[in-house]
């Protein structure tokens, strides 16, 4: 039997080759939701081309670019090694999209599950509310509080005057711990609560580490009962008896202090 020379010529084989090697360097095709470095190649009024290692260069549309703000748009250069974000692999047009704002949006991310792995103390401002708690802003991602953890709201507490003071709290910074993430479901949940509990034990670790017989310190009156009142010191509470409430015959503490009132004591 005759075998037949084969019919590739070496510019076939050569084609071949650089194919191959294309399938070789795209082996780690992008994912939505992935981070990576990339090369700025062409910056244009509708987007900037940016290699990722990749067949085809990805697309940051303008108007995400917008969201950048100005300054940054200005320093943006041909060449620069830039993080992106892969926000559509491929869209209906074939195109891989990217983007920049949402970089910034994924680290906040990362942020709040380094904060609920080990249980980390944050502040967010509160920027509104509904029936079922506050809404804080945590960096560029929106967070919820349920009423339940709310420090100063109890079960008990009528709807009406939980809403009311739900109300009063917008635009407070408030101390928050984080107690759920769900990047998938666009879920964070902080409490309140737990991080006030938390703070007022190392609070009062530091002030028995701390305090010495003859210091004079500044309280609020947190309770009064027959036998003296309870005084918070900033993380933990303090009992001044009755009978050191005042140089005359006092037969309760409310002939002298009111809740909520400030005192110097020692």
């Amino acid at each position: 039997m005759t075998v037949q020379p084969s019919q590739v010529t070496l510019e076939d084989r050569d084609d071949l080759d650089w194919t191959q090697l294309l399938d070789e360097y795209d082996y780690a095709r992008p994912q939505r939701g992935e981070l990576r470095d990339g090369m700025v190649m062409q910056i244009e009024d509708n987007g900037v081309l940016v290699s990722i290692g990749t067949k085809r260069e990805g697309v940051i549309p303008s108007q995400d670019l917008r969201q950048m703000g100005e300054e940054f748009l200005k320093s943006l250069t041909v060449g620069e090694t830039i993080q992106v974000y892969v926000q559509e692999p491929e869209n209906r047009e074939g195109d891989l999209i990217l983007s920049l704002t949402m970089v910034q949006v994924a680290k906040d991310w990362e942020t709040a599950e380094r904060l609920y792995g080990d249980g980390g103390i944050t502040r967010c401002k509160v920027i509104g509310f509904n029936k079922g708690g506050l809404l804080v802003q945590f960096n560029r991602i929106r967070g919820f509080v349920p009423a339940s953890q709310v420090a100063q709201l109890h079960g008990r507490t009528a709807a009406e005057e939980r809403q009311h003071a739900l109300q009063k709290m917008i635009n407070q910074e408030i101390p928050l711990k984080v107690i759920e993430v769900d990047r998938e479901r666009n879920r964070l949940v902080l409490s309140e609560r737990s991080a006030t509990q938390e703070w007022r034990k190392a609070q009062k670790q530091r002030l028995l580490t701390e305090l010495q017989p003859g210091d004079v310190l500044s309280g609020r009156v947190n309770q009064l009962t027959n036998f003296g009142a309870f005084i918070d010191l900033g993380g933990a509470d303090g009992l001044a008896h009755i009978s050191e409430l005042s140089w005359q015959r006092v037969n309760h503490p409310r002939e002298v202090l009111s809740p909520g009132q400030k005192s110097r004591l020692w």
